[in-house]
């Protein structure tokens, strides 16, 4: 019976049944799908309007995340301060640990649709209301030398 339904079987049916053969496969496609949730949720991820930047923006170094400040949780990011450097006249930028950017969790940003259908002002990650955050580049990461100096 089992040799039967080959016979009868679709294209679609003898691909999809051969590719759920092969482990590989199969991770790659989850993996493939993952890429495609990110890229749907994109303006979610953006803590900064990607139509407002400005160039001299992209030339600055992304940061880490310092989660920690005086041991207790408050993550935020340095401002990041740009200046000519005199010897090779290229822009050199430094994070200015003298003034601290605070971050939100789902806070408020910039306008766009999410999914591509609902429109909302949320984004998983953003600075405090009422500053630019334009100010700082930052990934996520973790300062684990920053956390333990703050202690100490």
């Amino acid at each position: 019976m089992e040799d039967q339904r080959v016979f009868v079987a679709s294209q679609w049916q003898l691909m999809w049944w051969r590719f759920r053969k092969h482990r590989l496969a199969v991770a790659s496609g989850i993996v493939v799908l993952g890429f495609y949730g990110i890229v749907v949720g994109a303006d979610f991820l953006a803590y900064a309007d990607p139509n407002a930047s400005e160039a001299q923006r992209s030339l600055m170094p992304p940061q880490s995340i310092h989660w920690l400040d005086g041991g207790r949780f408050n993550p935020h990011v340095y401002a990041v301060k740009g200046a000519r450097d005199p010897q090779s006249f290229k822009r050199v930028y430094r994070a200015d640990p003298g003034e601290k950017i605070p971050l939100r969790f789902f806070a408020e940003g910039f306008e766009y649709r999410f999914l591509g259908l609902i429109p909302t002002t949320r984004h998983l990650i953003g600075v405090e209301p009422g500053l630019d955050a334009s100010r700082a580049i930052f990934v996520l990461g973790t300062d684990v030398q920053g956390a333990i100096s703050s202690r100490g």
